[in-house]
């Protein structure tokens, strides 16, 4: 196996219990790393147990922590839950997001703007905040944030207010790649299409 050295890592990932985070969390526990999984799932639900148990099958050490990403309280109490078995973090995934059902904007209510935007794009800066000091301290980080296509005007349906947040997390990424990238910090965003997640399936 190639070697990408983020062998013993520790590693947060948002919205970890389905779809890409659920994958972020199973390719970081086969290179090796720690995963801290931060969802709004309660911590006894069937997909954080079946993430949880796929982990560490792999052999690698786990921590589930329920935190709302749009609450700062909340990100901080569960940084600190994690760093507390796992050590402080090296590797970042802002993976949780979601939309709403697709509306033109004289349609669309300030209520679900700011639900959309919150979760997408406030959640990401939340939890990047959280870490950054120590990873600054450490002079080595990876933060990856996951954007959509959505942000490049190419969804399929009209979703203004997910593909603004989604827009606004590649602009954050640049402005933050650009401010960290002294301290050996990369940030990078990855922009991915439709995926045929569980929370799809159930639609």
């Amino acid at each position: 196996m190639f070697d990408r050295g983020i062998r013993g890592k520790i590693a947060v990932v948002t919205g970890a219990a389905r779809g890409i985070g659920k994958a972020c969390v199973l390719a970081l526990a086969e290179e090796g790393a720690k995963v801290a999984l931060l969802d709004l799932d309660e911590a006894d639900s069937s997909a954080v147990a079946d993430v949880l148990q796929a982990a560490q099958e792999m052999g690698a050490k786990c921590v589930y922590c329920r935190a709302d990403v749009t609450s700062a309280g909340e990100v901080r109490n569960a940084i600190r839950q994690m760093q507390s078995v796992l050590g402080e973090v090296d590797i970042l995934v802002n993976n949780a997001g979601k939309g709403s059902p697709p509306s033109p904007l004289e349609d669309m209510t300030e209520e679900v703007w700011d639900q959309v935007v919150a979760l997408n794009l406030k959640g990401p800066m939340l939890c990047t905040r959280a870490v950054l000091a120590n990873m600054k301290r450490q002079g080595w980080g990876r933060i990856i944030n996951i954007s959509s296509i959505a942000a490049r005007g190419r969804g399929q349906s009209p979703n203004i207010s997910y593909a603004s947040a989604k827009a606004g997390v590649l602009g954050f990424t640049r402005q933050l790649a650009v401010e960290v990238g002294p301290y050996g910090i990369t940030v990078n965003a990855v922009a991915p299409g439709g995926i045929l997640s569980g929370r799809v399936v159930d639609r």
